[in-house]
C-alpha cells in the first residue's frame, strides 16, 4: 500500500494506529528487516556501498531530484549493525529507516515526500546473510575503524553539501559507533541518535510521570540499568542531566556485572562507574536495594521474582523495555504477581492489560514513537542547529503532562494520542530551540503552536480541478 497509495497508507495508520502499529514497527518489522532479502520485489530508499564510496556525492545529487524534489527535511540513516535487538542485518537495516520516517510522517506530520531514508552499506558480520545467495547488500564482513568513519563522513559531507538544513537521525548503530559519530555531528548541525536520545526522553518521561503517580522525586530513588549498552548509557546520560545528583544513585550492569572503575569500563558508562568489587546482577540488587529498574538488555526473563524482590519502596517502577517483545525481561503480568500489585510498569512493546486483585491495569508502551516524531518536527519547526539535552528534556516533560494520574491507567497516553503528543513535544523542543538561541527560523514575536500545527501534514486527497485549455 505504501508503494502504491501514500495518502491512503497514512490514513489508516493515521485512523488505526493502536492496530496498524504493531505491524509497521516493532514486534513485525524485526520480522521483515530479518528476510529483507528474500522479501526484496523493489529498492525503496538509498543505499550507499563501501566499495562506491568514492561516488556519494554524486549518487546524492542524482536521486534527489527524483525522490524528494521539493527537498529533504528529515534523513533516517542506518548501517544495520544494531537492528530492534537482533543484531547484524546488513543492508536490510534500510527498512529501519523506512518505518521510523513512516511514523515521522504518521505522528508527528512531517511531509512524506520531504523524507529521506538512507542505509550505509559497509558489509555484515552476519555469516547467516553471507551465505544466502539472495542477500542483496555487500558479501563482505564489515568495514571498521577509519576506513568506516571516513566512509560515514564522506556521506555527511554529501549531506550538508545537498541537504544543509535536513535533521539527520542515527538509528541502529553499534554501541561502538553511536555514541563516537553523536560527538561527531551533534555540534555541526541538527542531528541525534535515537537508540541513545530518543529512548532516554521517553524512558525520562515515563519516570516523570511515574513520579507523578507515586507522589515521590528523583532524590528519593536508586536506579538500577540491565544493559550498558547505547540505550543505557544513553537513559542514565539524560537523567543525570534533569538531575545533576543522580550520578551517585546510578548503577550500570551488563552481562558480566555491576560497571565499575576496575571493569574497564567505556568512556560512556565511566561517569557511572563504582567503587566496588565487581557485583552480579543479583549481587547488585542485593546490596543497592534500587526503587526503579530498568532493562535494555535484550536478556529474556531476566528480571525473575527473586531479583524484583530485592527492590525497596511502595511501589517499584520497573521497565522492562528491550524489543521485540520476545526479548523482554520480563512480563508485565508477572511482575504484579512478584511485587502484590504495588509496581508501576512500563513496556519497549505492546503488552495487554494487566488483571490483579480484581483491578484492571493497563500496560504503557514507551516507545520511541511517542517522543522522536514530535523532536523532530520541532527541529524542522525551529530551524534548529542543533539539539541540546535540555531540548531532550523539555520533550520529555512534554510528554509526561499528558500522563494519566492514576496507576490504573499506565504512566504514559495512549498511543491512539500520540499525534497529540507529537505536537505538543515539537511545541516544547521549538521553544527550548528559541530559548537557547538555535532556532533559526523562530524569533520572539513567533507563534510557536501555530507554526507546529501549520507545519503537520494531513494524509488527504489533494482537490483535482480541471484547467481549462486555450480553445475553451
Amino acid at each position: 500500500m505504501l508503494d502504491q497509495n501514500m495518502v491512503l497508507y497514512y490514513r489508516l495508520l493515521k485512523d488505526h494506529l493502536e492496530e496498524m502499529l504493531p505491524i509497521v514497527y516493532t514486534p513485525t518489522e524485526a520480522k521483515a528487516i530479518e528476510n529483507y532479502s528474500r522479501l526484496f520485489r523493489r529498492p525503496r530508499g538509498v543505499f550507499l556501498s563501501y566499495p562506491d564510496r568514492d561516488r556519494i556525492s554524486e549518487w546524492i545529487q542524482e536521486v534527489l531530484p527524483e525522490y524528494a524534489p521539493d527537498g529533504v527535511d528529515m534523513i533516517v540513516v542506518t548501517d544495520g549493525e544494531m537492528i530492534l535487538g537482533i543484531g547484524d542485518q546488513g543492508v536490510g537495516g534500510i527498512w529501519i529507516s523506512i518505518a521510523k520516517l513512516s511514523l515521522y510522517t504518521a505522528l508527528g506530520g512531517i511531509h512524506p515526500a520531504r523524507v529521506l531514508p538512507v542505509v550505509l552499506d559497509v558489509g555484515t558480520d552476519n555469516e547467516k546473510l553471507r551465505n544466502d545467495p539472495l542477500y542483496t547488500g555487500w558479501n563482505h564482513e564489515r568495514i571498521r575503524g577509519k576506513g568506516y568513519y571516513d566512509f560515514v563522513d564522506r556521506f555527511v559531507k554529501a549531506k550538508q553539501e545537498f541537504m544543509p538544513n535536513a535533521v539527520l537521525h542515527w538509528e541502529d548503530f553499534g554501541k561502538e559507533n553511536a555514541r563516537v559519530l553523536l560527538n561527531t555531528y551533534r555540534d555541526a548541525f541538527c542531528t541525534y541518535n535515537d537508540d541513545m536520545q530518543g529512548t532516554a526522553a521517553i524512558v525520562l518521561a515515563s519516570l516523570l510521570a511515574a513520579l507523578k503517580q507515586t507522589q515521590t522525586t528523583f532524590s528519593s530513588h536508586r536506579i538500577v540499568i540491565l544493559g550498558a549498552g547505547t540505550a543505557g548509557t544513553g537513559i542514565a546520560d539524560l537523567i543525570a542531566a534533569y538531575d545533576r545528583q543522580a550520578h551517585d544513585r546510578i548503577y550500570l550492569v551488563d552481562k558480566d556485572g555491576l560497571i565499575t572503575l576496575t571493569s574497564n569500563p567505556t568512556p560512556a558508562q565511566r561517569p557511572y562507574a563504582k567503587e566496588a568489587n565487581p557485583k552480579t546482577l543479583e549481587e547488585t540488587m542485593c546490596t543497592v536495594r534500587p526503587t526503579i529498574l530498568i532493562g535494555v538488555s535484550t536478556s529474556t526473563g531476566a528480571f525473575t521474582k527473586d531479583l524484583v524482590q530485592y527492590m525497596s519502596g511502595p511501589h517499584p517502577i520497573i521497565f522492562p523495555l528491550s524489543n521485540p517483545t520476545s526479548l523482554a525481561e520480563a512480563d508485565p503480568a508477572d511482575l504484579f504477581s512478584y511485587t502484590n500489585g504495588t509496581c508501576v510498569v512500563a513496556t519497549g512493546g505492546p503488552s495487554p492489560p494487566v488483571s490483579f486483585d480484581n483491578r484492571t491495569y493497563r500496560i504503557a508502551e514507551a516507545n520511541n514513537a511517542f517522543a522522536y516524531p514530535g523532536i523532530g518536527l520541532g527541529c524542522i519547526v525551529s530551524g534548529a542547529t542543533r539539539l541540546s539535552d535540555a531540548m531532550l528534556i523539555a520533550a520529555a516533560k512534554a510528554i509526561a503532562e499528558h500522563a494519566p494520574d492514576r496507576r490504573e491507567d499506565g504512566v504514559l497516553p495512549g498511543i491512539e494520542e500520540s499525534r497529540a503528543v507529537s505536537t505538543r513535544v515539537a511545541c516544547a523542543v521549538s521553544e527550548e530551540a528559541r530559548r537557547e538561541g538555535v532556532a533559526r527560523k523562530l524569533d520572539e514575536t513567533s507563534h510557536v503552536e501555530e507554526m507546529v500545527r501549520k507545519a503537520m501534514w494531513e494524509p488527504e486527497y489533494v482537490p483535482i480541478a480541471r484547467v481549462p485549455s486555450l480553445d475553451d
